[in-house]
């Protein structure tokens, strides 16, 4: 099953069928494969929000969706049981906690004690944000044992191109909670003409050097779709071709099957190690995905485990997912599509045991309402907007140097509905509004200062 997370972007997983490997090559691997672990985590997260601002961006559908959003995800649960147990055992739970702006502020991930018979606080990411809703910041803290300190001991810093793209992300590592910091890894993406990733280079420090380590590549077919992906890793100075993932869609450009090829230790050749099928329901969710195994003798793939969704009533359009990052990757998707679709209540998983399907995982998403009326994309003391609701006119008020500023306000469509110079308490008329939800910003020439939903009643 899937865990919906920071996923790590590909799976290396390692063909177990060689004699004689390199030891020294498979610890070399290994250590890289875990040193680059929080950095490979924060790029999926970072690179889901800036295909997302990317695609949705043209006329601010993005911050609307943030804006008309009336669910949120606020936690997941995941249990599990052994064949022939009927109980379920919590393994972890994720919980998702909401900042005033509808923005994940803090994602906390809990492990279960047997011990205590409850959850406790394993991690802990916290998210700071620019006023384009941009992650400027991230901070991790872990705890290994239930008994232990909360420990901040990573920062990621990412920078953006012009386009808002992502360019490269700076991970500082810290041994005495926060006290001191040490640039301990950097990665660097590149893109083609149509602004689709074609590259990323993992950094890490050696010796105190930075060093390049790990290096993928993306492939792409005519209509835009991600068909291939491959990893390679730095070896003595020598860069070797370790993982290759294909992709492969149907006629309507959803993904059918990722098959995953990994380095045979005694070949050093690409060798097939595993495949996941995803099928769709009638109105177009994912419904089933399998995992499959390669079996190298008799050159067969092997049913392993399955996982099939079940959906609540929400529309995924209406819901935040973890500062609107969405599900899309975590749910197997390689490529931004539309907000449509439903939103997943439960994740059923199951294991292929003495050639019958054992129902052995299970995952449930909690959402709660959002109070469509009230929520700012906004809060600060030094800013207001009232009457929100408005009738024929609102006021918009601010305390900052500027005598005037530049306002915008949206339609549910993206369309720009009104744009003028105004000064701080100056009334607006809004008679010409339709009833409705719009989006609003307050901005200068570089940035926008204040933004939120207005809704004219």
């Amino acid at each position: 099953m899937k865990k919906f997370t920071f996923l790590l972007l590909m799976v290396l997983a390692v063909s177990t069928v060689f004699a004689q490997p390199n030891s020294q090559f498979i610890e070399k691997t290994e250590q890289t494969q875990n040193a680059l672990q929080p950095l490979i985590e924060a790029s999926n997260l970072l690179l889901k929000q800036s295909e997302a601002k990317n695609y949705l961006m043209g006329e601010n559908k993005l911050l609307l969706k943030n804006a008309l959003a009336t669910q949120k995800l606020d936690s997941a649960v995941y249990m599990e049981r052994e064949p022939g147990e009927t109980e379920w055992k919590y393994v972890w739970k994720e919980e998702y906690h909401w900042d005033a702006s509808q923005q994940t502020s803090t994602w906390i991930e809990n492990e279960w004690d047997e011990t205590s018979g409850s959850f406790f606080v394993s991690s802990q990411t916290i998210t700071e944000f620019n006023n384009e809703g941009t992650i400027e910041v991230i901070y991790s803290y872990y705890r290994f044992e239930p008994g232990d300190d909360l420990l901040l001991e990573g920062r990621m810093e990412p920078v953006y191109d012009n386009s808002g793209r992502l360019e490269s992300i700076k991970y500082y590592a810290s041994e005495d909670d926060g006290e001191t910091w040490f640039l301990e890894m950097e990665v660097f993406y590149s893109y083609n003409n149509s602004g689709q990733l074609i590259e990323t280079v993992y950094w890490t420090l050696e010796d105190e050097e930075l060093l390049q380590s790990m290096r993928l590549t993306y492939s792409y077919n005519e209509a835009g779709e991600r068909t291939m992906s491959q990893t390679y890793y730095m070896m003595e100075g020598e860069e070797i071709l370790f993982a290759e993932t294909q992709n492969e869609y149907d006629n309507s450009g959803r993904l059918t099957s990722e098959t995953d090829w990994s380095l045979n230790y005694t070949t050093f050749q690409l060798t097939k190690s595993s495949r996941i099928t995803t099928e769709y329901n009638a109105t177009g969710e994912v419904s089933v995905e399998i995992y499959y195994d390669w079996d190298d003798v008799n050159e067969v793939w092997l049913e392993v485990e399955k996982d099939e969704y079940s959906y609540t009533a929400t529309n995924m359009s209406d819901v935040l997912y973890l500062s609107t990052f969405f599900m899309y990757d975590f749910m197997g998707f390689v490529e931004l599509t539309e907000f449509d679709g439903k939103a997943v209540a439960e994740i059923a998983g199951y294991t292929w045991v003495d050639d019958d399907w054992l129902h052995a995982e299970n995952q449930v998403f909690y959402y709660s309402s959002i109070n469509a009326s009230n929520v700012e994309l906004t809060e600060n003391n030094d800013f207001a907007v009232f009457p929100n609701p408005a009738t024929d006119n609102a006021i918009f008020t601010w305390s900052n140097d500027h005598q005037q500023l530049m306002l915008e306000i949206f339609k549910v469509d993206g369309a720009k509905m009104l744009e003028r110079r105004i000064s701080s308490g100056q009334n607006i008329q809004l008679k010409n509004l339709e009833s409705g939800i719009y989006l609003y910003h307050i901005k200068t020439e570089n940035e926008t200062l204040f933004s939120g939903k207005l809704v004219k009643q």
